[in-house]
């Protein structure tokens, strides 16, 4: 398995034990601090803000893979690493720099338990502004694979800047057409994450615009699960799509960015 769809899934698993503990709170009706609130705001922004990072990467190699047809196993596994560590060390400052009990990092938010809601830089930084490059960088490059895959786009095999937009032509070349069809599985993993995030991302901004005591917990509730079936879904795309990989230049030998 790639080291991308390898680092999507750990991050889904870790989104999914991050949601499943809080049924604790649902049993005992109040979110309260201590270790058990802080662990699960420790599991939940290392799942989501690393599958967020992880989904940007899919795109671009997704991308690279297609209009550049080159590719590297190696880039992408330091890349992998980069996310990882940049993620760890947000959690890691932010809880080792306000260990207090009045400014716990990890706290009640309020109904589950996530970065405080004075740490507004840190759940930028931290999250908030991965989600949103996300979602831009997957609504401009999503066009131009799907209309690729379909046919309407021909690059040119010697400069990248050349191309041609034409009526859907797959070729007659069978390599070719597997090449577009497989690109349709990788496409879908950053489409099918922006359409869980937009609910979500919309209820956030009206928290950021008319405070978050504006939004009913129903509304809450209901974007929240919503983004958290992205691990589900990730999972169905595997099984049913199983592609070669398109990633790090999968459709060809040599290992152009190495």
């Amino acid at each position: 398995m790639d080291v991308l769809m390898l680092s999507l899934f750990v991050a889904d698993l870790f989104q999914a034990v991050g949601a499943v503990v809080d049924i604790k709170w649902a049993r005992s009706g109040v979110v309260t601090v201590g270790s058990f609130c802080t662990a699960e705001g420790v599991v939940a922004q290392l799942g989501e803000t690393s599958a967020a990072i992880t989904t940007l990467l899919i795109a671009l190699f997704t991308f690279a893979g297609v209009w550049f047809r080159a590719g590297s196993t190696s880039l992408a596994t330091v890349l992998v690493a980069l996310v990882w560590l940049y993620v760890i060390l947000i959690i890691a400052i932010g809880n080792a720099t306000h260990p207090s009990s009045r400014t716990l990092f990890e706290s009640p938010s309020p109904y589950w338990c996530w970065l405080g809601e004075r740490f507004l830089g840190f759940r930028l930084a931290g999250e908030y502004l991965w989600f949103w490059i996300t979602l831009a960088v997957s609504v401009i490059t999503y066009p131009i694979l799907s209309l690729w895959a379909r046919g309407n786009i021909t690059i040119s095999d010697t400069v990248w800047w050349r191309f041609s937009v034409h009526r859907s032509s797959t070729g007659t070349d069978a390599a070719e057409r597997m090449r577009r069809q497989n690109s349709y599985a990788m496409i879908a993993y950053p489409i099918v994450y922006c359409l869980l995030l937009i609910p979500l991302s919309v209820v956030r901004w009206i928290g950021f615009a008319r405070g978050t005591d504006s939004i009913p917990s129903a509304a809450t509730f209901s974007v929240a699960s919503l983004y958290r079936l992205s691990g589900v879904l990730n999972v169905v795309l595997l099984l049913s799509t199983k592609p070669n990989s398109v990633l790090f230049g999968g459709w060809r030998d040599e290992d152009e960015w190495a």
